[in-house]
């Protein structure tokens, strides 16, 4: 019996797990480090998440290390701002079990990313951070 339970912008799947192909549902989408994502993220919102839903973060992380990561989370850019606009949860969830990448789709968007992060800063950081 499957049991679905939405929060948030989050799916939980409480049922056991189905056979299917993640990445044929998502061709295009890519593992990130997890360091340039958490470099990405609404620190704002981010923090706002991590304190109203402590619990719920916990029990996705627990859905995900059964299940594996079903959705890949979304960055929007532009010529100017990156920012990661959907998966904060997962994302969190995912720091929670260690996980040193995310998976991520990207999306290009025309105007403002409120709050997003200068893309040739966090592209500068990382190159740094790889040279390293």
């Amino acid at each position: 019996m499957k049991t679905d339970e939405t929060w948030g912008c989050e799916f939980l799947d409480t049922a056991e797990p189905e056979p299917f192909n993640v990445h044929g549902k998502y061709p295009h989408a890519v593992w990130l480090p997890a360091h340039f994502v958490q470099r990405i993220t609404d620190t704002v919102y981010q923090g706002q998440v991590t304190a109203a839903n402590q619990e719920k973060i916990h029990e996705l992380a627990e859905n995900i290390n059964r299940l594996g990561l079903q959705e890949p989370g979304l960055v929007i850019y532009n010529e100017v701002n990156i920012k990661l606009q959907d998966g904060n949860h997962r994302f969190l969830a995912t720091q929670l079990l260690g996980w040193d990448k995310f998976w991520v789709e990207s999306q290009y968007k025309r105007g403002k990313i409120a709050n997003g992060h200068a893309v040739g800063t966090v592209i500068n950081e990382l190159i740094e951070g790889l040279a390293k």
